[in-house]
């Protein structure tokens, strides 16, 4: 994997080891017990970033672009050499991306009301979408 200008150059290093790693463990471990494997590693990453990358930190907009960049053009395609459809174990993250980059934000999110939004969410539950949209830099964070 070569790193381009667009990654995140704090992500890289990140990207190259998880790459190098997956293929090693495709040499060692049989291809079912690899299948299992690499979609455990996965879901595990996809909930760590949406928990320790997304929810820890508050995105303005370049940043919430970058980190859905790094999403759709590094991460998920490690995964596409495994898999037709890498994005289904990203779901979740893709859906916390998405959340932080619409423009503009319906008026009435704050009351729970997300139907107003250009695209469905079926992988957050409607707490963590009201996380996930406190994190951008464009809203006041709740006092509560």
């Amino acid at each position: 994997m070569t790193c381009e200008n667009s990654l995140t150059p704090s992500a890289c290093p990140m990207f190259q080891v998880l790459g190098a790693r997956l293929h090693s463990l495709q040499s060692l471990l049989s291809s079912s017990l690899f299948s299992k494997a690499w979609q455990s590693v996965a879901s595990q990453l996809c909930m760590f970033l949406l928990e320790e990358l997304v929810l820890q930190n508050r995105f303005n907009e370049g940043g919430a672009k970058q980190l859905e960049q790094d999403l759709t053009r590094s991460l998920i395609p490690l995964f596409h050499q495994y898999t037709h459809r890498p994005e289904a174990y990203f779901l979740p993250l893709k859906e916390a991306c998405a959340l932080l980059n619409v423009r503009p934000l319906p008026a009435d999110w704050a009351r729970g009301k997300y139907d107003k939004l250009p695209f469905e969410i079926h992988h957050l539950s409607p707490e963590m979408i009201h996380d996930v949209i406190q994190k951008r830099a464009d809203i006041i964070p709740d006092l509560i």
